[in-house]
């Protein structure tokens, strides 16, 4: 059975720890030092498990009013990241599931706009859930990406 929660204790932040370097460190080859960051300290951290195995994670972090990653004049943002998802869990809708997960935490703390800096291979995935590109890309860990938004339904 597949759970997707938002991270109560240390043994479920390690678990979306583990899963974020397995796809990323491990499969993308992004540094180890890069993949975490102060910003893991004071995220909201959501980990998805299949039955006991965890599969999948993501984090928010609420950004302030001005943040790259949003239109000025939106005010603060909720900014999606490290999103990952292991191989043998990806095409289930997982990762769906995890956006809307991370969405739903967004509008729970009071904010209207969700931010997120795209692997470019990724862009038709958010795209399809609403995201829409803005800017030039960039390099960020040695991958090209894309900042996107997505303003949410009141």
């Amino acid at each position: 059975m597949r759970t997707i929660r938002l991270a109560l204790d240390t043994a479920d932040r390690d678990a979306a720890y583990a899963v974020r370097h397995d796809v990323f460190v491990v499969e993308q080859r992004v540094p180890a030092d890069l993949e975490l960051d102060h910003l893991d300290d004071t995220a909201d951290h959501f980990v998805a498990y299949d039955d006991d195995r965890a599969v999948g994670a993501g984090r928010l972090v609420v950004e302030p009013p001005g943040f790259e990653g949003a239109a000025a004049g939106l005010g603060p943002v909720g900014h999606l990241g490290r999103l990952a998802v292991r191989p043998e869990a990806r095409g289930s809708g997982l990762g769906v599931d995890l956006v809307r997960a991370i969405e739903g935490r967004v509008a729970e703390r009071g904010l209207r706009v969700v931010a997120l800096s795209a692997q470019t291979h990724a862009l038709g995935f958010y795209e399809r859930l609403g995201y829409t590109a803005h800017g030039d890309e960039f390099d960020d860990a040695g991958l090209p990406h894309l900042w996107m938004r997505r303003v949410l339904s009141t």
